[in-house]
């Protein structure tokens, strides 16, 4: 050991389940810098003599059997960084804690024995990160709010922690405050006084009601709260926070409004609400508009949107899914001229989308997915000029695409999935000139494909599976140039066209389970000429 402890002098790392001491010796590495100890199972007791590691400035002991640190520990006045972990016998820290006054960052994590901190932790005033974990902690002692460097604080997974003090007002300097899976039913009405506060995330706790003093966090920029049981209701006071920008509500089972003050939250650029149980959104969400991302998911009980939404005129991304209840979409939904991003999926019983999307002339993704009674697509979908992905997943009941889709001529990528009822696809197909990526897939009552496919001279990726009705290939299919993936699975396909011999550009061709498919053209050989070909096919010998 004594061998171990001379050689490093700035930094030194133990990792041994079979030590059972540290020598006294170790106090003197007066330069050691950086002293790591981790699983020293047998370690019970560290030696006095740490304290005199006057240049130390980074301690870290983790899977260590030690029950107590050492009186000492405070008189390293040049440690920053101090991190216990998993060290399950350890009961308490000294109360010397106090002298580290160059201390910026204490963690604790996986310390169950560990149930309160002392008093002295106050007396921390370099102290900017402060993070609790998995910790037995019952309380925080008052002096918590005597931290006036503190930025952040999180606490996560101190399961019988029920109360934060009402010093905690005192932080003045505090930026991030995170909760987590915590027992804490109440937040102190002081928590309005962390006035450089950025960040707060209420993540599975108990708190039945937010203090109305949370209107007072004028620098708070994101705001998450999430699987909170009791939670029923957001204050009035919200609208006071004039710089969030970000708000999400995820798995609050009983928040059932929100307030029309939300409105009033004219910075705001991300809403996301998920799996909560309001019935309606208020009026006042039209008012939102620096709102650029919003996400309303597993809303179960949701059955319209307000007709005010059309004044989100910054919005640029809207994402609706599992909305069972949703029948219809505003009017005003065409109002969203910036918007680049619509995604509705599992949204069962929207029946149409109105014509007024046509109006999006900015939008570039739309992705429609488990709308199992959408049986139409307005004309107006031609109207997207800007599109560039369109996806129509599990769509059962739409019949057919509007052969206004051949105006989407920035469309370069069509995914059509699980269209049970589709069987041909508009001849205007063709028109759609800047396509690189075809995907048809259990499309099973598709039984032809357009001649006017081979128009499509910018496409690289044409996937066909589970077409069992496609018997035909159109002759056109050789002037795809551009072509280089071409995929072929579960087809009814009898016989492939000559002209597929023309595709110089191809690179993959896999052919699989296409049981009609007898033979290949002679043609076909004249791909072999390109090295990188990959050839997969499940056709006999």
């Amino acid at each position: 050991m004594a061998s171990v402890v001379g050689f490093a002098l700035q930094r030194e790392i133990l990792h041994s389940r079979q030590l059972k001491t540290l020598p006294d010796t170790i106090g003197s590495l007066t330069n050691l810098e950086s002293l790591v100890l981790h699983f020293l199972d047998e370690v019970m007791i560290l030696p006095e003599t740490l304290g005199n590691l006057h240049s130390l400035q980074k301690l870290e002991l983790g899977h260590c059997g030690i029950k107590c640190l050492p009186e000492s520990l405070g008189w390293l006045s040049c440690l920053t960084h101090l991190k216990i972990a998993s060290c399950y016998e350890l009961e308490s820290l000294p109360d010397t804690i106090g002298g580290l006054s160059n201390l910026e960052s204490l963690v604790l994590q996986h310390l169950n024995k560990l149930m309160t901190l002392p008093e002295a932790l106050g007396n921390l005033h370099s102290l900017q990160k402060l993070e609790l974990w998995h910790c037995g902690t019952r309380s925080l002692p008052e002096g918590l709010g005597w931290l006036s460097c503190l930025t952040h604080l999180e606490i996560t997974d101190c399961g019988e922690l029920k109360v934060l003090p009402d010093t905690v007002g005192g932080l003045s300097n505090l930026k991030s405050l995170v909760l987590q899976h915590c027992k804490l039913m109440t937040l102190p009405e002081t928590l309005g006084n962390l006035q450089s506060l950025q960040k707060l995330e209420l993540l599975h706790c108990r708190i039945g009601s937010l203090p109305e003093s949370l209107g007072w966090l004028s620098c708070l920029t994101h705001l998450k709260i999430a699987y909170s049981d009791e939670l029923k209701t957001l204050p009035d006071t919200i609208l006071g926070l004039s710089n969030l920008e970000s708000l999400v509500l995820k798995h609050l089972d009983k928040l059932m409004t929100l307030p029309e003050a939300l409105g009033n939250l004219h910075s705001l650029q991300k809403l996301k609400r998920v799996d909560c149980e309001i019935e309606s959104l208020p009026e006042g969400l039209g008012r939102l508009t620096g709102l650029k991302r919003l996400k309303i998911k597993q809303c179960g009980n949701l059955k319209t949107l307000p007709d005010t939404i059309g004044g989100l005129f910054n919005l640029e991304s809207l994402v609706l899914q599992h909305l069972d209840k949703l029948m219809t979409l505003p009017e005003a939904i065409g109002n969203l001229h910036p918007l680049q991003k619509l995604e509705l999926v599992h949204s069962g019983n929207l029946k149409t989308l109105p014509d007024t999307i046509g109006d999006l002339f900015n939008l570039e993704s739309l992705v429609l997915q488990h709308l199992h009674k959408l049986m139409t697509l307005p004309e107006a979908l031609g109207n997207l000029h800007s599109l560039q992905k369109l996806e129509l997943v599990h769509c059962g009941n739409l019949k057919t695409l509007p052969d206004t889709i051949g105006g989407l001529f920035n469309l370069e990528s069509l995914v059509l999935q699980h269209l049970d009822k589709l069987m041909t696809l508009p001849e205007a197909l063709g028109n759609l000139h800047s396509l690189q990526k075809l995907e048809l897939v259990h499309c099973g009552n598709l039984k032809t494909l357009p001649d006017t496919i081979g128009g499509l001279f910018n496409l690289e990726s044409l996937v066909l599976q589970h077409l069992d009705k496609l018997m035909t290939f159109p002759e056109a299919l050789g002037n795809l140039h551009s072509l280089l993936k071409l995929e072929l699975a579960h087809c009814g396909i009898k016989s492939l066209p000559g002209s597929i011999g023309w595709l110089s550009c191809l690179t993959y061709l896999k052919i699989r389970s296409c049981d009609e498919l007898k033979t290949l053209p002679d043609t076909i050989g004249s791909l072999s000429n390109s090295s990188r070909s990959t050839w997969k096919s499940s056709l006999p010998p």
